[in-house]
């Protein structure tokens, strides 16, 4: 019964809107960038992806949990974590996730060490689950 009220509960979690085409766009191009040793031109295009995130990610960490996930399975799994600490709680888009993980590779590839490890602190933080970004951070280090 605990379980059924457990997944029950993790549906109450409330999905964010999928970020905007032009955020999506953004960062696949701070992608393309990233691979093409272009760490600050994709920077550029990720702060304003992320600083449009950022009153959202706020909200729901005042009101409950807030997470990004990059699959319909990780997603599930945040609501849950949410659910069974009985707290309200947002999963955002992988775009916010992608987002993040490139802003922290591009700052690090700029030697901007203690600009990366903020940001992968963050990402880690709304995605506690997801192993990459956990390497990636170790990495930064």
């Amino acid at each position: 019964m605990r379980r059924i009220t457990a997944i029950g509960l993790a549906l109450l979690c409330t999905a964010a809107a999928p970020a905007s085409p032009n955020a999506a766009q953004a960062v696949a191009q701070a992608a393309a960038l990233v691979q093409q040793q272009q760490p600050a031109q994709a920077l550029a295009l990720l702060e304003p992806v992320i600083a449009g995130f950022d009153p959202q990610i706020t909200q729901a960490e005042a009101s409950g949990m807030a997470f990004c996930a990059t699959s319909a399975m990780e997603s599930l799994l945040y609501s849950s974590m949410a659910a069974g600490a009985k707290k309200s709680g947002k999963v955002f888009s992988a775009d916010l996730c992608t987002a993040l993980f490139l802003k922290g590779f591009a700052l690090a590839e700029l030697d901007r060490k203690a600009e990366a490890l903020t940001t992968l602190e963050a990402l880690t933080r709304l995605a506690p689950m997801h192993a990459h970004y956990w390497v990636e951070l170790g990495a930064a280090y």
